[in-house]
């Protein structure tokens, strides 16, 4: 299970931990998020080349890849490129078209914050407000820093972020590439992330895509709506 952009592991925990009763989930974090290493290069080839050296590293021929936002775009760049490793797609929330890049300002802004400078988590809360007003996206953000002695640094590399969004929000399949196999494509229903415009684009690549929605729940809907996201990622997963 893979999470989006600024976010990392911790975003799945609660999630993991129900399905994990019936099997063996791996949560990692994305290279410049969470606990991973920072890395100068960061697309879409090199992130589904660390997801593919860590089924290698784990003795895992093949595992049903989910992702979020950007882990469900690197989710599909993987399906396409190693349909043969791919037992299953389900991509959250994100379609394989190109997005405009709303993280210019975000990360610019962000960079201004030094979290070495706060000795509270409420300091460094007081100090994301004014860049990021809506509460759930200050709580996310929130998540990519970590204590340091009696302050804060950044987990995410913002800089290495901010050069890479432009790419990360194309998306350009491998020439020829398609992915057969179970997939479920499921947003929010008061998302607009995935419009009913991109459906043929969608089966183009993804032949076998199911479309599903997880009612009152926008982009974060795991978050918003976690019963609901498992009911329908768990009966999917115990279908096909």
């Amino acid at each position: 299970m893979l999470h989006g952009l600024f976010g990392s592991s911790a975003n799945w925990v609660p999630q993991a931990r129900i399905l994990a009763r019936e099997w063996q989930v791996i949560i990692p974090d994305l290279r410049n998020h969470g606990r991973s290493p920072w890395a100068d290069e960061m697309s879409l080839d090199v992130m589904a080349d660390d997801l593919r050296a860590l089924l290698d590293d784990r003795g895992l021929p093949a595992a049903t890849i989910i992702g979020h936002s950007l882990g469900g775009r690197v989710a599909m760049h993987f399906a396409l490129l190693h349909p043969e490793r791919t037992t299953r797609l389900g991509v959250l929330d994100i379609a394989p078209v190109d997005y405009p890049n709303r993280f210019e300002r975000m990360t610019a802004d962000l960079l201004r914050i030094d979290p070495s400078a706060c000795t509270t988590r409420d300091e460094l809360e007081a100090a994301l407000a004014d860049v990021l007003p809506d509460p759930s996206e200050r709580q996310l953000i929130m998540m990519g820093v970590a204590r340091h002695g009696n302050s804060f640094v950044w987990r995410i590399n913002l800089p290495a972020i901010r050069r890479a969004a432009p790419a990360l929000m194309r998306f350009t399949a491998p020439p020829g590439a398609i992915y057969g196999g179970p997939t479920l494509f499921l947003r929010g229903g008061n998302s607009n992330y995935v419009k009913d415009e991109y459906r043929p684009v969608i089966r183009d690549l993804f032949p076998d895509a199911r479309f599903a929605a997880v009612q009152n729940a926008g982009h974060w809907l795991h978050a918003e709506q976690p019963e609901a996201f498992l009911h329908a990622l768990q009966g999917w997963i115990r279908t096909t």
